[in-house]
């Protein structure tokens, strides 16, 4: 597992210009959403499988990525991102991509003065 979440080819990227944050792999959420219950259950299947978890965990962050520059509203997007961010972060706290996320989207509830969905 690289730790970025970008699957090569799946999308154009966005982000990733300023302060060392990852680049975001934005697809449409529809396809995200198809690829992410696939791989999520591929995983749940062979949870010790390298490959399933990998493309695990590639799924999830993309769908997060997409959801986040998804037009829905922010009290609808920023939740569902989080939930995945911190999905791939509970089987891999070595995901870069998926810590460096969770980190920033809970900031900002934090400096809303609001607590994260989920808990901090």
């Amino acid at each position: 597992m690289t730790g970025g979440g970008a699957t090569p080819g799946a999308g154009p990227t966005t982000g990733g210009q300023s302060g060392g944050e990852p680049p975001l792999n934005v697809i449409p959420v529809k396809d995200a959403q198809s690829a992410y219950d696939k791989a999520k259950k591929d995983f749940d299947k062979s949870p010790a499988d390298a490959k399933a978890k990998s493309a695990y965990e590639d799924a999830a962050n993309t769908l997060a990525d997409s959801t986040m520059q998804s037009d829905s509203p922010p009290n609808v997007k920023y939740p569902a991102a989080l939930k995945l961010y911190r999905e791939v972060a509970k089987i891999d706290p070595q995901n870069s991509h998926a810590t460096y996320w969770v980190k920033q989207i809970t900031d900002i509830y934090a400096s809303m003065g609001k607590q994260p969905p989920g808990g901090g």
